[in-house]
């Protein structure tokens, strides 16, 4: 689901870095918010190395280096309609809170994650709409001016006790053989 935004051995989306447009690359890291880039792969630091008008070497060893991306936008959300303000809470892995001002009722505001199906957001404790925009999360303002939306992923209780209760169970006939 998530493979065109891996950047990976050198490839991203199915390219060599060597034959991927440089605009192309920067504006996917504009549009996911990506201000540093972790690599491994000679591919990959040569690519980073020739454009040194976009990255810098922020720390490297004898196998990984780290760059900077130059024209980083790390803001963790915008606004399709560039109007409003806002920020995004990240109390969890579950929960959010997006404080909004300055938007209009119906503006969209798309959060730089991932957009999956089980997300839910809820203004006034009545639960909004979310969809995927491009690939990342998204809702539309239910309100002019200033609000809060809250944004809670559910947690499988059941589905984590099995993944346990599986674990331990493979603990024991692991022992049980021996």
């Amino acid at each position: 689901i998530f493979r065109k935004n891996t950047l990976q051995s050198g490839v991203f989306r199915g390219k060599a870095l060597t034959e991927v447009d440089i605009s192309e690359f920067n504006s996917f890291l504009e549009t996911w918010g990506v201000e540093y880039i972790t690599s491994w792969s000679s591919v990959a630091k040569n690519f980073f190395q020739k454009y040194p008008e976009f990255y810098s070497k922020e720390w490297n060893d004898d196998e990984w280096a780290i760059f900077k991306y130059t024209y980083a936008k790390p803001q963790n959300l915008r606004f399709l309609e560039n109007r409003g303000e806002g920020g995004l809470k990240n109390l969890d892995y579950f929960l959010k809170i997006l404080e909004l001002k300055d938007v209009e009722k119906q503006d969209t505001v798309i959060l730089k994650t991932n957009y999956f199906p089980e997300w839910h957001a809820f203004y006034r404790e009545k639960e909004i709409p979310v969809f995927d925009y491009e690939g990342q999360l998204a809702v539309k303002a239910p309100f002019d001016g200033k609000g809060t939306i809250i944004l809670k992923y559910p947690k499988h209780y059941f589905f984590t006790f099995l993944i346990f209760l599986s674990f331990f169970a493979a603990i024991l006939i692991e022992k049980k053989n021996e």
